[in-house]
């Protein structure tokens, strides 16, 4: 598991219910983002989605990166992984590069859920 380089293609603000070209910490409600790649798992067979940061700083996480976004939940929708969260410092714009950061202590801790998941189905068929 690894962070990766992303680009946003596309943002989704809850409060007015449109895309925008970007979001900033003096947007209240829930956002969702769209990137071109990412490493984050969404919530699927038993499985919770990620949580982590998409930013950019090239630290050992982008919680205090000048422009940061923090993902609380990750949900797919019509084929697209959409990042859904808030802004947490500065701003994100569409067209920007960023870092994508799960947390992987986490995902560590919730995978299971998902490998069980499936034993459950297998012992109740």
């Amino acid at each position: 598991w690894k962070d990766i380089d992303c680009k946003i293609v596309a943002i989704f603000d809850s409060n007015t219910r449109s895309f925008v070209k970007s979001v900033s910490t003096e947007n209240d409600g829930l956002v969702g983002v769209i990137l071109d790649k990412t490493s984050f798992y969404a919530e699927s067979g038993g499985q919770t989605g990620d949580i982590g940061y998409i930013g950019d700083n090239e630290g050992d996480d982008n919680k205090d990166a000048e422009n940061n976004f923090k993902v609380n939940d990750v949900q797919e929708f019509a084929g697209f992984i959409v990042h859904i969260g808030e802004v947490t410092n500065g701003k994100i714009n569409v067209d920007q590069a960023y870092k994508s950061k799960c947390d992987y202590e986490n995902r560590k801790n919730i995978a299971p859920n998902h490998t069980m998941t499936h034993v459950l189905n297998y012992a109740l068929r």
